[in-house]
Order: C-alpha cells, then structure tokens, then sequence
C-alpha cells in the first residue's frame, strides 16, 4: 500500500471552501424555517457569505499558481496551510452548531403536536 499522497494547498483550499458551502446552505435552510432567528445569527450568515468568498479567491489563485508552476515560498505555504487547516476546525464547530439550529427548528413541536393533527 502506498503511503498517504499530501493534500496541495490548492485541494485544501478546495475542500474548505466545499465545507463552508456546506454549511451557507444549511444557515440559509435556517434563516428561511426560522420564525424567529438567534440573535445575531443573519450577521453572523453574511459575514460567513464573505468569508467563503475570499477563501474562493484564495482557491483560485492557488490553482492558477499551480498551473503556471509559480511555487510559493514554503514559509508562506506552510503558514498558509496552518491557516487554512484552522479555519477547517472552526468550520467543523460552526457546521455542527448550525446542524443543531437547524434540527431543533424542524423539530419544535414535537410528536405532541404531530399526534393532535392525526
């Protein structure tokens, strides 16, 4: 078995930026079930909008860099490596907590309220 191939920063970049799409999708499915949203969470949404844009743009220079063969110097790889693997795990955190908003929302009520509509 071969060992491991080391993710690029271009293809973390990538996978990041597939996570926080992940996640806008589901704090929009948020916003629009809600009645009455967290306190905050909307701002909280755009902001996170514009960070997953600038982390596009991040990608995409990183795969045009690729294909022209311009390496970036590996101080500035590897700190942006530690950056980007940061910005995974808080994305990890935000999705899980998201995922939680979103499945009380669907739930309130409960099987009560399910039970008094048969």
């Amino acid at each position: 078995m071969s060992p491991a191939k080391k993710e690029t920063s271009a293809e973390l970049c990538g996978r990041v930026t597939a996570q926080g799409n992940t996640i806008a999708i589901r704090m929009l499915e948020y916003l629009s079930s809600a009645k009455n949203a967290v306190p905050g969470f909307q701002n909280l949404a755009a902001d996170f909008v514009d960070l997953c844009q600038e982390l596009w743009s991040i990608e995409a220079g990183l795969t045009e860099a690729a294909k022209s063969r311009n390496a970036l110097p590996v101080e500035v790889g590897q700190e942006l490596d530690r950056r980007v693997r940061q910005v995974s795990d808080d994305f990890v955190v935000l999705g899980q907590m998201v995922g939680k908003f979103v499945e009380n929302e669907n739930h309130k009520g409960g099987f009560g309220r399910k039970f008094r509509m048969m």
